[in-house]
């Protein structure tokens, strides 16, 4: 929207939330599948609760951090959920294609095609790389203390409880890479279909767990 104020492009107002059956398209099921969907993408914030064991000041810091865990989610989730609402309606046939191997069907590269610029998908290629990136050293540093941890409890073998000069459990990271690695080998090598069956576990149990937390 900020580029199209500087481009002259019309504004969209909010013509796409009475388009067809916009904004609840689908009805009930739809609201339900999302839902899933949403809870999946909430989960991570756990992570605060894993670093507070190495925070020099976890009273101090942990709140802080909890509370910019609202706004990042209102600022970079909520609000581009939004912008993308009014921006693309759900009638773009481009949406349809659905095909996960094609940045250019992304709902934010459609935005920025939408905006007129040529490489929107270059773009979005980086974002999400960049993204990928920080999933993963979080899902590994994550994975590594949560080995670490268990190893310490007696619950896991001792030889991950072992720290290098510097404090990091190595062997824990040795053995977490591994893992990692086979897990990206074999979703190379065949179909998805177990992963995505997997996946929508991890959604259901994280909701699930999000709920009881909650509540």
């Amino acid at each position: 929207m900020i580029i199209g104020i500087f481009k002259g492009v019309e504004p969209v107002g909010w013509s796409n939330w009475t388009t067809g059956d916009a904004p609840f398209a689908g009805g009930f099921a739809a609201m339900i599948g999302v839902a899933m969907i949403v809870g999946f993408s909430f989960q991570g914030t756990e992570l605060i609760g894993i670093a507070a064991g190495e925070s020099e000041n976890p009273e101090k810091n942990i709140p802080r951090a909890v509370r910019q865990v609202f706004w990042r989610i209102l600022l970079f989730y909520v609000f581009a959920i939004l912008i993308i609402s009014l921006i693309i309606p759900y009638t773009d046939p481009n949406l349809l294609r659905n095909d996960v191997k094609d940045i250019s069907v992304s709902p934010f590269t459609l935005v920025f095609q939408h905006a007129g610029l040529l490489s929107a998908a270059a773009i979005m290629n980086a974002v999400i790389l960049t993204a990928v990136l920080s999933a993963g050293n979080s899902g590994m540093y994550a994975s590594t203390r949560m080995l670490y941890t268990l190893a310490c409890d007696g619950k896991a073998p001792r030889i991950f409880a072992k720290l290098s000069r510097g404090g990091v459990p190595r062997n824990a990271l040795y053995a977490t890479t591994v893992i990692a690695g086979l897990c990206f080998f074999d979703l190379n090598v065949r179909q998805p279909d177990g992963l995505s069956v997997a996946v929508e576990h991890l959604r259901y149990d994280g909701l699930h767990r999000l709920a009881g937390d909650c509540h």
